[in-house]
């Protein structure tokens, strides 16, 4: 696992940068480092587990519907939200149509759950990459 944690500017925005494999046995680390960032930055309980959620969502649309090799995902903490970048969101469908699947389907739900637990998803061009970019206010 490649990770880049500490990255402060002007003292009030930490990262959390990880790369792995596209693969299902990785998205327990994956998840796991977004645990243990938030957690070292006395995010609440409820909030860690709504971005754990969230990776572990976007982690495995990546590997399901992309040919990506890698899962790359940021996840920044700045003075006044948390904001998560997954990478590889090339074939997102518009988010404006996403709707809960019907009960009889096996899957489809990622994303509307997502766009549930966070304050704002868009996808975002990050250098010469597409990403999701999932935002929530940090509450006072």
């Amino acid at each position: 696992m490649r990770r880049g944690g500490g990255n402060r500017s002007g003292g009030d925005v930490d990262v959390l940068r990880v790369v792995l494999p596209a693969s299902p046995d990785e998205l327990g680390p994956i998840r796991a480092a977004v645990r243990e960032f938030m957690g070292g930055h006395d995010a609440p309980p409820e909030l860690v587990d709504d971005f754990e959620l969230a990776v572990s969502e976007l982690a495995t649309n990546v590997i399901r519907h992309t040919d990506a090799d890698t899962m790359s995902m940021v996840l920044t903490r700045a003075s006044g939200a948390w904001v998560l970048d997954v990478a590889d969101a090339e074939r997102v469908p518009p988010l404006d149509s996403i709707e809960l699947p019907e009960p009889s389907r096996a899957a489809g739900r990622g994303l509307f759950i997502v766009m549930s637990l966070m304050d704002h998803v868009g996808v975002a061009t990050v250098g010469d990459a597409q990403v999701v970019r999932c935002v929530r206010a940090i509450s006072a």
